[in-house]
C-alpha cells in the first residue's frame, strides 16, 4: 500500500485526516498489526507458570494459541470513530478480536488494556494537535507502547507491502464501557481528598476528559467550577494544546472571577495536565516534578525517578538530596515508559506536562496526576502558591524552536563548537558545564531544532541563550 512514510513518528502515527489517514489506511494498519502481533504474543510476556496467577487470561491465550485480543478506543475528533471502525474491521478480518471501548481519554484507554488483560490496543487520537489532524497510538499488553525501535517500523513495512493478511477464521468484536471501573480505580488508588471549601476550576478543552471528570468531581466531593466539559471536535473555546499562546486565558480569567484556589487544565486526549495559580500563572513542569518526587521519596527512599533530559537540574538535585535516583530519558512518552519499566521507577516526568506513575501501570495519566496533586495540597495544609514557592535555584529558558534544513549537520557542528563541555547524546546533544547546560535536539514531527538552556543565574542564562541563538542562526 502506498502511504506517506512521514506519518510514522518516533512514538506514534500522526497525519492529516482524509489525506494521510483514510479508512483504507486504518483497515490496512489493523490487518498489519494483527499479523505482527501474532508473531509477538508470548515473546513480550513472561513464560513462567507464575504468570498464570498474575495474568491468567494472557497466559492461557498465549499457551492455547487463541486469537489476539485488542482494545480499540478513540478521542473526540470528528473522524476518530470512523478511523476506529475501519481499524477494527482490519483487525477482525486478520483474525483478531476487538474490545471496542468507544470514546476514551488516552489514559482511560491504557487502563482498559490493563483491566481487560488484552494483548494490545489502538487509541485513535492526535493528542493535542489541532483540528484536522489525527493519529494512532499503538500498544502491546499492559499498555507497553510500540514506537520506532520497539516494533512500529516493522508494522510500517507490513502496511507498505502487498501481502494479504486475511485470516481463515475472522475475529469478533465486543463492546465494553470502562468508565465506572476507571472512576472506581481512582477512588481506590488515590484515596480521600479534603480541600474544604477551596474551589478548583477544571478546563477539559472540549476533549475526552469531560465525561470522566463529571463522575470524578462528585465522587471526590470537589468544589469545582467546570469549563468546556462537552466533547467537541471543533475545539471551539481554545487550542487543544494548553501550552499554545492564549490557551489558558479563559481558565485564568475564571480562577480570578470565582476566587478559586487554582486551576487544572487537560489537553484534548487527557494525557497531559497543567496547574495554574490564583494569579493566572502556570506552574512549570519542573516544579510539579519536584513536588511529586518529594511526595514519593517521603514515602520510601531509594526509589528511581525518570526525567526527560530537558528537565531542570534542580529536579535531579532535589531527588538525590531526598535519597532517590534520577534517571534521564529521551523525550517522548514511548521512551519514558520503557525507561520507567526497565528501572521500576515510581514516577516519571516530562517538560511537556506528561506525568507517569508506577501505580498507574507505568503510563501517563492526567487525571491521576491531578487528583494526586490535589491530595498533596490537602495533606500539606498549604496553598498552591506556598507549595511551589522557591523550589529551584536554577534559571531556565523555555524550549525554543528554530527552523532548519539539516538538523543532524547542525548538531555535529555544535559538538565541535562546545567540545570543552561534558557531552551526552541520549536525545540530540546535551552539553554540561559547571554552572550551565543546554540540550539541542531535532523535532520528531517538524523541520525544527529545539533548544533548552539552563544556568545558575539569570544573567548567565541570557548570555548563553544569546550565544547559542547566534550559533544556530549563523550555521
Amino acid at each position: 500500500m502506498k502511504i506517506n512514510p512521514k506519518i510514522f513518528k518516533a512514538y506514534d502515527i500522526r497525519g492529516k485526516e482524509g489525506q494521510d489517514l483514510t479508512s483504507e489506511f486504518a483497515k490496512r494498519l489493523g490487518e498489519a498489526y494483527i499479523h505482527w502481533l501474532k508473531s509477538k504474543i508470548g515473546k513480550n510476556k513472561p513464560p513462567h507458570l507464575m504468570h498464570f496467577f498474575l495474568h491468567p487470561i494472557e497466559y492461557l491465550r498465549c499457551r492455547c494459541g487463541g486469537k489476539p485480543n485488542v482494545v480499540v478506543g478513540f478521542d473526540a475528533r470528528e473522524m476518530s470513530p470512523v478511523l476506529a471502525k475501519s481499524l477494527a474491521e482490519g483487525i477482525v478480518g486478520a483474525g483478531g478480536d476487538v474490545l471496542w471501548s468507544g470514546l476514551n481519554s488516552t489514559p482511560m484507554f491504557y487502563f482498559a488494556i490493563n483491566q481487560a488483560e488484552t494483548d494490545g490496543g489502538f487509541m485513535v487520537t492526535a493528542s493535542h494537535n489541532p483540528k484536522g489532524d489525527n493519529g494512532f497510538k499503538v500498544c502491546l499488553a499492559r499498555a507497553v507502547p510500540v514506537g520506532l525501535g520497539y516494533g512500529l517500523e516493522e508494522i510500517q513495512k507490513l502496511v507498505e507491502g502487498d501481502e494479504d493478511f486475511s485470516a481463515n477464521e475472522r475475529g469478533q468484536m465486543k463492546e465494553k464501557d470502562f468508565l465506572i471501573d476507571y472512576v472506581n480505580f481512582f477512588q481506590k488508588n488515590v484515596g480521600d481528598i479534603n480541600l474544604g471549601d477551596k474551589k478548583i476550576v477544571f478546563d477539559c478543552a472540549n476533549g475526552a476528559t469531560g465525561p470522566i471528570m463529571e463522575k470524578i468531581i462528585p465522587l471526590f466531593k470537589l468544589n469545582a467550577e467546570k469549563l468546556f466539559f462537552e466533547p467537541n471536535e471543533n475545539f471551539p473555546n481554545h487550542d487543544p494544546n494548553p501550552l499554545k499562546p492564549g490557551a489558558l486565558e479563559k481558565l485564568s480569567a475564571k480562577i480570578k472571577e470565582v476566587g478559586a484556589e487554582m486551576g487544572v487544565a487537560f489537553d484534548a486526549d487527557g494525557d497531559r495536565v497543567f496547574f495554574v495559580k490564583k494569579d493566572g500563572s502556570l506552574v512549570g513542569a519542573d516544579d510539579i516534578a519536584i513536588i511529586f518526587s518529594r511526595y514519593f521519596l517521603n514515602k520510601k527512599k531509594d526509589e528511581n525517578i525518570v526525567l526527560d533530559l530537558r528537565m531542570s537540574r534542580g529536579v535531579s538535585e532535589e531527588i538525590q538530596e531526598n535519597g532517590g535516583r534520577a534517571i534521564e530519558s529521551r523525550v517522548g512518552h514511548a521512551f519514558i515508559k520503557h525507561t520507567m519499566r526497565e528501572n521500576n521507577a515510581v514516577f516519571g516526568a516530562e517538560l511537556s506536562g506528561h506525568y507517569y506513575f508506577r501505580d498507574f501501570f507505568f503510563v501517563d495519566g492526567a487525571i491521576f496526576a491531578a487528583l494526586l496533586f490535589l491530595k498533596i495540597i490537602s495533606e500539606s495544609g498549604k496553598t498552591i502558591d506556598e507549595l511551589t514557592q522557591g523550589l529551584r535555584s536554577w534559571e531556565k529558558s523555555d524550549e525554543m524552536n528554530f527552523k532548519v534544513e539539516n538538523a543532524p549537520a547542525l548538531i555535529e557542528k555544535a559538538k565541535e563548537e562546545f567540545k570543552d563541555g561534558k557531552q551526552k547524546e541520549i536525545d540530540g546533544l546535551s552539553v554540561d558545564y559547571s554552572d550551565w547546560w543546554f540540550n539541542l535536539r531535532a523535532s520528531n514531527t517538524e523541520s525544527l531544532i529545539r533548544l533548552v538552556v539552563e544556568a545558575k543565574n539569570k544573567e548567565l542564562l541570557d548570555e548563553k541563550v544569546g550565544d547559542l541563538t547566534n550559533f544556530i542562526l549563523g550555521v
